[in-house]
Formats: C-alpha cells, structure tokens, sequence
C-alpha cells in the first residue's frame, strides 16, 4: 500500500480578524541549509582560578577512556548559582576545540533550567535540529521523530560536543542524549545530578587569592594603571570575602570599582558592610559572607534614576534575553536613548550584551534581584503594568505582520511596513519567540488580556510550522482564556480552532475533536459561516486520523459547500485534498482520483508548489490503486520536480518509495532499485543518514535480485 502525503492535513490556521484563512502555506528555500555547529559562546575575558577544574574536564572528555576503560560520554559541572559554572564549561568547550577533539563541532543550548519558564527537551532538540543544519521543512511532527532525527544527524558526524548549560530536571537532558559513543556531552546545573552517569565536578567558591587576582585581571584590563589593588590588599580581600568569593559577585563590584576608578576599595567595601547589615541574602546554605543581594543592591545604587528603572522594567519582561527594541518599549523610550542605558548597565556588570551588541542578558539571580524592587509600592507597581501592557501591544503588532508576511505566497507576496519580507518575518519571529510565549502567561494583567489573544493568534502558525508544538498548544490555549475574559465569542472560537490543530499534531486527537466542536457551536451561534467551516475541517483532521472516515467525509465536503459560497479557493482546494485522502483510506480509488484532481487545479492556479507537488503525489497513489501505472508514474514524477523546487526532501525521498513499491509490484527490479537509490540521495539532502543507509541496502536487495533473475 502506497502512502500518501498529507501535508500538515487540511492545516487551517482558523484565524477569524487577522487575515484570510486557508489551508497553511509552508516555504522552503534553496540553497545550503544554515548551521551553527561552531557557535559556543564568546570565550569569558579574566577566567582564572579554575585549572584543576578545566584539567578534570579536558580529562573527561577526551578521546581517551576513564578508569574503567569505558569513555566517559557526560561530564557536568554543578554548584551555586553566580559560582562561574557556565564560565567553566565555555571556556573547558573552547580548549577541547582548539585541541581538535570535536571536528563535528560543538552545541550550546541554554536550558534556562532555574528560570520561571525553563526549555523543556522538545523545545530544545528544535534548537539543536536546527543547529545541525535541518530545515524546517524536514524536522519530523512528533517529538519521537525529532529524537531520532537528532540521534540520526549525530550518528553521521565526527565527534561532537554538546554543551547543555542550566539543566534543572532529568526530562530535560535524557532525551537529548547522543546514541553514539565518540560524542560527548557538558552539563551545568545547580544540583549534582545524581540521576545521571556523569563525570562530576563540584565547584565551590573562588580561593581568596584567585578571587583577588580575578579582581586584580579585571581592573588592570580596563585600566592598567589602575593600581588600587596593590595599594589596598587588606581592603581587596575584605571586598573579596564581603562577596563569598563568588565570579558573579566579583564581577558586579568589580564593575563599580572600575566606574569609580578614583574611589578607594575601602569605601565601596564600607557600603557592602551597611548594606549586609540590612539586607538578607539572595544565596543561602553556605554561610553569611556570601550576601550576593548586598553587592547587586549596592550597585543599583550607583545607578541614575533612569537606569535604575530600566534595571526594574527588564526585570518584568516575560524572559532574560531581550532586544535593544524591547528594551526600549518597556521603558517607552527611543531605542537610542535605551542603548545609552543599556550599555550603563553593562558597564555595571547587571546585563551581558550579545556578540553583535543587538540583544541583553541578564543572569537569572539578578533579575530575581530586579523583579524584587518597588514590591508594594503602588506607583511602581503600576509603572510595571504599563510597561507589560505596552510590550504586549508592541509583540501584538508586530506577530500580526509578521504572520502576515510569512505566510504570503510568493507571488502575492502584501506590503508590509514593519518587516521586510517573509526572511525578516521568521527571523524577528525566531529572535522573539521565548519572550512573545512567555508574554501570553500575562493574561490577568492589567491592560493585557485582548493583547495576548492577537499574539496568541499570530504565533500559532509559525510554531506549528517550526514544530514547536508544545508552545503552540500552550500559547492557542492562552489566547482562548483571554478571549473568554474579554467576553469575545468570535476570537474565542478561533482561539479553539487554532488550538485543536496544535492538538492534532501532538497526537491528542480527542481533544482536538471538543475543542474543534466547541469552535463550531461558537460559530453556529454568530452566524460566520466562514468560521464554521474553517472549524468543521479541523473536526474532520481529528476523525481522518481517528480513522472514523465516514464522519470526516461529512466535515470536508460540508466545509467545501461553505467554502465555495464564499469564494475562498484555497479553502475549497484544502477540503478537495482532505476528501482525496479519506476516499482513499475507504478504497474509492476513482473518487479519491477526482478529488485530488480538483485539489491540484486550484493549487497551480493559486501558485502554490508545495501543495500542488503534494496533490500530485497522492493523486499518483490513486492512479497505482487504480492499476494505472503509466499515469501514477507520469504524476509521481511531477510531485518529485515541484517538491525539488520548495526543497522538501523528506517529502522527495517518500515520493520515490512509493515508485519504488508501485514498480516493484509490477516486477520492475531494476527501476524499484533505482527509486530506492533516489530515495537514499533525497535523505542525504533531508539529513536522514539512517534512512539514506537503509534504502541503499534495499536498492543493493533489489538489484541482486534482477540480475538474478537475468542471469
């Protein structure tokens, strides 16, 4: 049996006020794809005191093989937070590299495990997928396949590092684990991870004269006349000690003392003492003299009135990681005048700016700091709200545009004034996706419940179409309780269609039917035909799948008759393909044909190869079941040059299994060989070596077994 291609099903995005709906458009571009196996971060300036750690971790992971004679595949670094643990593992990351240890390249994600909203493994294996060159169009549905995509990308590369920086729970490392022995793996975390065989390092704190010259390196680096440590070491090492010894506390007071460069350390020294005898301490279990809050408090005091705030209103933004533009919204500033800011606090050590100075970090324990200021005072608190309102309103705008432009065919392709095209559209949308998520948590507040259902809306298609399903899920859930806050039945019903196609693709296809069904009684209710519909092809992706077939012919062709009245073609042509598949799923072969046929005329009228090479395939399945192979022939070589053109390998190497079963059934061994020998090329390209390997060894089957039969 022949297998069709369903694309993403009907994909209807259900969007009721932010553009027309129809069927999800996917667009794949040519050329190599990007990679990032190189990019670790930015070697840590004045890293010192750590050379009995680093020479473990080289030890670990080298090619060599621990004491037992087996290698040792995950090593991880654990201790307090602010203790340098990430510092340790770049820096460790780096000199592997420039050993030659890793000639398949290194990986670095940010699990972001003690943040209040942490990467989970399916998140990150997007990341990592991406990282190694996968398009979006070839990263699998389910989180399953893009485990073994992952693994299976591995498993053709030389030696690889994979850095996993902040893990907080086992679910977020196990599954990204390599299969392959000759790749190595460096975790950092807080806790020791107990639950993993790991090469363990413990760090503590700096020893008192690496914490001194850690101080001494930073100031003479930005000054090397700056001599104040040689004239006061009784006051460096009391400063030392003030901050537990502890990388990111001496980074922070280390900052003050470089922007008070004519200051003795003795003074700075007096204010910590006063602010550790009001103030309680951020870090906890390791004794009194580690007060990292003190130091953070004694430098936002240092601070004008407009950084401070700035300081405050990063603290609110719903991630760690913003842009020079989100910082300036927040603070209703231009973003000349923020970047002045910015870089005040950076000069503070309070954030981290990217390699390309576009985007601010902040480490988690001082935006816990941050969020802490002005609780309970009335006017900052409602300075906060505003700030988060206007953000909202800001990621609104711009995810409509940006849906907008992504989705738009090539030939239709709508002015925009906020994004330059569809490029600049996914890549604003790939920049700002952690915190345009983390943005529709804010549902009860003030001023922010009608912002979260458009941001909700809008992001819906991009995250399914990048397969960050879970968000989806998540952020379509969201925009549907906002809508019920804002009494806004039609959005609400739209909420729902969205989020039952996140559901589909997470394999929850019995919610995804209520929800679906909840969406068609809302539009029942308001009399929107087009929503009822648009809702009624999302009920029947949930009964193909549930394969209660003659229910979902029901909903296609009852959403087709409403489609039509409209005149929404691409909506009628999504429901012709819709009703192709479960004909064929019925064996009505020759209905199935008739319906494909009419799916691929109005995806060629409508210019859109991807669904047409799609329509193309599964009317050339009909054909095969129809005993036409001629014909099934002809169409499966038309899918293959218009699947080529929007590079879907994936979909290629499936068009060319299929001839390969459709001719082999006929007895044609050598052409099945030769489809099985296109299939393994169309994997290579799709980056499915293991995939690629199997075809090949049944191309190798098959042409042993007609020159048998020639012989």
């Amino acid at each position: 049996m022949q297998r069709v291609l369903s694309g993403d099903h009907v994909g209807f995005s259900g969007g009721t006020y932010y553009g027309p709906v129809t069927g999800m458009a996917e667009h794949h571009h040519h050329g190599p794809a990007p990679t990032a196996t190189a990019a670790l971060p930015v070697r840590p300036a004045a890293f010192t005191g750590r050379d009995a750690a680093v020479e473990q971790l080289l030890t670990a992971l080298g090619p060599g093989t621990g004491p037992d004679g087996e290698p040792v595949l995950i090593s991880a670094v654990a201790g307090l937070g602010g203790i340098g643990k990430t510092a340790l593992a770049v820096h460790t990351a780096h000199a592997a590299r420039e050993r030659g240890w890793f000639p398949g390249g290194a990986l670095f994600v940010d699990l972001r495990g003690y943040d209040s909203a942490r990467t989970t493994a399916d998140q990150a294996v997007l990341s990592l997928l991406r990282a190694l060159g996968v398009r979006d169009a070839d990263v699998p549905a389910t989180p399953a396949d893009q485990y073994a995509l992952y693994r299976s990308q591995l498993a053709g590369r030389e030696p690889v590092l994979v850095v996993l920086d902040n893990v907080s729970d086992p679910a977020q490392v196990e599954p990204l684990l390599p299969g392959e022995g000759r790749h190595r793996v460096l975790l950092t975390s807080r806790d020791t991870l107990d639950w993993l065989p790991t090469r363990l390092v413990r760090l503590d704190e700096l020893a008192p004269d690496a914490a001194v010259a850690l101080v001494e390196r930073l100031l003479r680096n930005t000054d090397p006349d700056d001599d104040r440590a040689a004239r006061e070491p009784d006051a460096l090492r009391e400063l030392c000690a003030l901050c537990g010894h502890l990388p990111l506390a001496l980074l922070v007071t280390t900052a003050q003392l470089r922007r008070r460069r004519r200051r003795p350390v003795s003074a700075l020294v007096e204010e910590l003492r006063e602010a550790q005898d009001l103030l309680g301490t951020l870090s906890h279990g390791t004794g009194g003299a580690r007060d990292l809050r003190s130091v953070f408090d004694v430098s936002c005091a240092r601070l004008g009135p407009d950084q401070r705030r700035l300081f405050r209103l990063l603290g609110q933004a719903p991630v760690n990681d913003v842009s020079t533009r989100t910082a300036a919204v927040l603070t209703d500033l231009t973003e000349s005048a923020v970047l002045r800011l910015l870089e005040d606090l950076d000069s503070a050590s309070l954030v981290t700016p990217s390699a390309d100075g576009t985007r601010w970090r902040m480490h988690d324990l001082v935006r816990a700091h941050a969020l802490g200021i002005g609780r309970g005072d009335l006017p900052t608190e409602r300075d906060n709200d505003v700030a988060r309102a206007r953000l909202l309103a800001h990621y609104a705008r711009h995810a409509r545009a940006a849906d907008v432009q992504w989705r738009a065919s090539r030939s239709a392709l709508p002015d925009g004034d906020l994004f330059d095209g569809r490029e600049a559209a996914l890549a604003w949308l790939d920049a700002e996706r952690a915190g345009l998520v983390g943005a529709t948590s804010w549902t009860d507040r003030p001023g922010c419940a009608e912002h979260v259902v458009a941001v909700g809306l809008s992001l819906s298609g991009y995250l399914q179409q990048r397969r960050y399903l879970g968000d989806a899920a998540a952020v379509t859930r969201a925009a549907r309780e906002a809508a019920v806050r804002c009494g806004d039945r039609m959005h609400e019903g739209s909420a729902l269609t969205h989020h039952a196609n996140a559901l589909m693709k997470l394999d929850r296809r019995a919610e995804a039917i209520v929800a679906s069904q909840q969406a068609v009684a809302i539009y029942t209710e308001l009399r929107v035909p087009h929503g009822v519909a648009t809702a009624s092809c999302a009920v029947g992706n949930a009964l193909y799948d549930l394969r209660r077939f003659g229910e979902a012919l029901t909903a296609f062709t009852g959403a087709r008759r409403v489609f039509a009245e409209l005149g929404d073609q691409d909506g009628v042509a999504n429901t012709w393909n819709g009703e192709g598949l479960v004909l064929a799923a019925l064996g009505r072969h020759r209905d199935a044909k008739k319906a494909f046929l009419q799916a691929r005329s109005i995806y060629a009228d409508q210019g859109n190869p991807l669904w047409e090479g799609i329509t193309w395939h599964n009317l050339a399945t009909a054909l095969g079941d129809l005993g036409q192979v001629g014909a099934a022939l002809t169409a499966f070589r038309r899918a293959v040059a218009l699947l080529v053109e929007v590079d879907d390998w994936y979909r290629v190497a499936e068009t060319h299994l299929n001839v390969a079963t459709l001719v082999a059934a006929v007895g044609r061994d050598g052409d099945a060989a030769a489809a099985w020998t296109a299939a393994a090329g169309a994997y290579d390209r799709a980056g499915a070596p293991d995939a690629a390997a199997a075809c090949r060894r049944r191309a190798a089957d098959t042409t042993g077994r007609h020159d048998d039969t020639r012989g």
